[in-house]
């Protein structure tokens, strides 16, 4: 059975929203959750008990929005920060991230726009996918621009894949998962 494990005492009332889960592939025990101003967090227990992987990345606030397991390599994942509540932006994305020890160590592999004073941007990564052919290259959509990253020889590059004014939310065909789309909200 569920039950409320936090937070209990709060005027804002966004703040235990989980935005993205993510399910070992081989181990239902581990567990990722990505929280909208908290970071993520990790169980190992099948759900008993969490503990916080993003502190260490020193960003207070950090939202986490998507997160995607390297289908190859479990202990490899990517996940895009940010949250988008109610309209705005809830929490500014501090950009891509990736761990290849499970969460333990974090590199950034796609830093936001630094439009901003306070080093953050006023934008969120709404979704991450892999290219279903490569675990070498992820779309991931923004508010407002789909990009194209690509690892090579463990160095990832990116390019803008799509950019459009309006909200978008990034899909994958049906019929065709080699063709990603994205769609106005």
């Amino acid at each position: 059975s569920w039950k409320p494990v936090g937070p209990t005492s709060s005027d804002y009332s966004d703040l235990g929203v989980v935005n993205a889960v993510a399910v070992h592939p081989s181990n239902s025990n581990v567990m990722y959750a990505g929280t909208t101003a908290g970071g993520m967090f990790k169980t190992t227990n099948g759900g008993a008990t969490w503990y916080n992987i993003t502190d260490n990345l020193n960003y207070p606030g950090l939202g986490v929005s998507s997160i995607v397991i390297d289908p190859d390599d479990a202990d490899h994942i990517i996940f895009g920060s940010g949250a988008h509540r109610h309209g705005m932006v809830f929490a500014y994305g501090a950009g891509i991230f990736e761990s290849y020890d499970a969460g333990v160590t974090w590199t950034r592999i796609l830093s936001p726009p630094t439009n901003t004073s306070n080093g953050y941007a006023d934008y969120f990564i709404r979704k991450i996918v892999y290219k279903p052919t490569s675990n070498d290259t992820l779309y991931a959509a923004s508010l407002d621009k789909i990009y194209r990253l690509v690892r090579n020889s463990g160095i990832w590059s990116y390019a803008i894949f799509l950019e459009n004014p309006a909200p978008l939310r990034q899909k994958q065909h049906r019929i065709n998962p080699n063709l990603p789309y994205a769609e106005r909200r």
